[in-house]
């Protein structure tokens, strides 16, 4: 099982390498505009439990086929149409990560307040600074929060940048240094959209105006951000040991037997998401905020994501 353990050590770890942004997720996955488009499809018809419901879909027949499998093994070549699937699934739980973290920003109404960003990020980094030096509270402002959290990203991606840049051949440069620019557009993008969101919200506080907000804007999402990494890093487990028994027709029944016997840790996380929903909506006084909503409101914003990359 030695081979199998380092198949799903690599795996996991091309997974995390593309996980820090949108542009690096759309590279590693390549999914085309049709298979987005499903994709989005079946998030949207999820209306018990959105973006949880849709999370199951494709794990409790993997789990069926698994049980069946115990006992006849004819039908190993189904095994790809269930890899596709978890692959679809790890996506949509990155892009969740994506949007919980501010990486990307949540959909918000338009509002009519004339805000111009298109200024040099160190500006906008040295307002925020400012800001935050002036008034310590900011640094629990959601939106200043995804700024910092850009920021460290960047400064990550650019030691990455600095460190492998003397070792990369010269035909290979090019692409090399095209890739790490579409990341720090991408860091950029977010860290400008939040920074606006923020200058629009102060404004209209000025101007004595309620602030109009998506119904996930007013929560913390670090947590969700937080399951959605223990849920990618458990599905991403099953996807490589299913992929590895495809390939290697070795040890198959035991392999997936195993995964079988985790069936309950594989699907905690989603429930903790769950639990974590039903924790957020008794911190509002309102009654039209519950876990449905929330669960469903996450799966709105994915499909967004996912309509825009379709169309692009």
């Amino acid at each position: 099982m030695i081979d199998l353990e380092k198949y799903i050590t690599g795996y996991w770890f091309d997974i995390k390498e593309s996980a820090e942004n949108l542009y690096n997720l759309e590279e590693q996955f390549s999914f085309s505009g049709a298979q987005l488009k499903s994709i989005a499809d079946e998030i949207r018809f999820s209306v018990e439990e959105g973006i949880v419901e849709y999370k199951r879909s494709p794990l409790l027949p993997l789990f069926s086929f698994l049980e069946s499998f115990k006992y006849d093994s004819r039908e190993i070549d189904h095994l790809e149409n269930h890899s596709y699937r978890l692959a679809q699934l790890i996506y949509v739980i990155l892009i969740q990560r994506l949007l919980a973290r501010g990486t990307i920003p949540l959909h918000r109404e338009e509002l009519n307040v004339e805000i111009d960003v298109e200024q040099d990020i160190k500006v906008i980094i040295q307002d925020v600074n400012r800001r935050i030096k002036e008034n310590p509270e900011l640094n629990k402002n959601r939106l200043i929060k995804n700024i910092l959290m850009q920021m460290n990203i960047y400064k990550k991606e650019l030691d990455k940048m600095q460190n492998l840049a003397p070792n990369i051949k010269p035909e290979l440069a090019s692409s090399f240094f095209a890739n790490f620019r579409k990341t720090f557009d991408s860091i950029n993008e977010s860290i400008r959209e939040n920074y606006r969101e923020f200058l629009e919200e102060e404004q209209l506080k000025r101007d004595g105006k309620s602030v109009r907000d998506n119904p996930l804007a007013p929560f913390d999402l670090t947590p969700i951000a937080r399951v959605c990494s223990s849920q990618a890093k458990e599905v991403a487990e099953v996807k490589a040991t299913v992929d590895f028994v495809a390939k290697e027709r070795f040890k198959m029944r035991e392999s997936l037997a195993n995964v079988l016997k985790r069936k309950d840790d594989i699907l905690r996380p989603i429930q903790e998401e769950w639990d974590e929903y039903e924790r957020m909506s008794r911190e509002v006084t309102t009654d039209k905020v519950d876990a449905r909503s929330l669960s469903k409101a996450f799966g709105s914003e994915v499909v967004r994501v996912l309509e825009k990359q379709h169309k692009s």
